[in-house]
């Protein structure tokens, strides 16, 4: 397989007590999957809905209990080790509904079932140019057992605000033709609380890096922490979001899902935030009320 290429798209964001950082995207690119197109594919719809403020615990479904925890779980240090392992065991909940998210121009993501044909990723993974997508839950070097869906539409959110609030609102549900999550599950989606501050192996990720094995296995973080105080204030739009962790990122991870013990989903990857002082990162993560309202919305259009 040719080396994968990272996109970085980069764009500013004002946050407060910091040195100019910068902000990345991390989106993925594989040459080898671009393809030219055929009259079989067909791009996403576009469903834009507006922000509105709702409090509610979206539970999660799943047939089998999850596995244990990998020995001890580790606080990620942002000047330390990368602590990201291949992990190649997806049979059980809730890992097989991790997935890779692929254009036909290229392009890949990260996502993860949220609801029975509902796919949780990041707002600009969503693509502009016409290309077609497919969601993969189980990909390693290529697609699980249960194949590859399709992506027919894309939800995003506007009207969060300005600032870190684009952070905030920097993810989509993508609407696969196939019910997918009825037999593999999926993910619950909660509001964030300040409750769960430097719990060192509280929280999971799992997503596809480009700079490992070029997107093509899925790689597990364990012992994500949200660090407070840290090298980013926590919830810099509202109190629901966006949220920093201390996780290894890189492109292609983009979309990933950030969830906690009880399989409720936190926030979806969005951005890395660098060049604070001694070159502390961040990862940044889109979350709160909108994101748990456009699932409870779109779980109800979208049956």
């Amino acid at each position: 397989m040719a080396a994968a290429m990272l996109i970085s798209v980069a764009y500013s964001i004002p946050v407060e007590q910091r040195t100019n950082p910068s902000t990345t995207n991390l989106l993925g690119f594989d040459p080898d999957y671009v393809h030219v197109s055929s009259a079989n594919d067909v791009a996403p719809q576009i469903v834009t809905q507006h922000a509105q403020t709702l409090h509610t615990l979206i539970n999660p479904s799943h047939n089998l209990t999850a596995p244990s925890s990998r020995g001890t779980a580790h606080q990620r240090r942002t000047n330390g080790p990368d602590d990201r392992y291949e992990f190649t065991d997806q049979s059980d909940y809730p890992w097989r509904i991790v997935g890779k998210i692929q254009w036909s121009s290229g392009v890949f993501c990260s996502g993860s079932l949220i609801g029975p044909r509902h796919v949780l990723t990041a707002h600009h993974c969503v693509p502009t140019d016409g290309s077609s997508v497919t969601f993969s839950p189980g990909f390693d070097n290529g697609p699980g057992p249960v194949g590859s869906a399709q992506v027919t539409t894309a939800v995003t959110t506007e009207g969060c605000g300005d600032g870190d609030c684009v952070t905030k609102c920097d993810f989509a549900i993508m609407i696969i033709d196939q019910r997918l999550g009825d037999n593999l599950g999926y993910f619950g989606a909660v509001v964030p609380d300040t409750n769960h501050y430097n719990k060192e192996g509280y929280f999971e990720t799992m997503g596809y890096p480009g700079d490992r094995d070029n997107g093509a296995r899925p790689y597990r973080q364990d012992g994500n922490g949200i660090p407070n105080p840290g090298p980013h204030a926590q919830f810099t739009c509202d109190s629901t979001g966006p949220f920093y962790s201390d996780s290894d990122v890189a492109g292609g991870q983009s979309g990933s899902a950030f969830w906690d013990p009880n399989f409720n989903v936190w926030g979806a990857l969005s951005l890395r935030i660098y060049g604070y002082p001694n070159n502390v990162e961040a990862a940044a993560w889109a979350s709160g009320d909108a994101l748990v309202n456009t699932v409870i919305g779109t779980r109800n259009d979208f049956a």
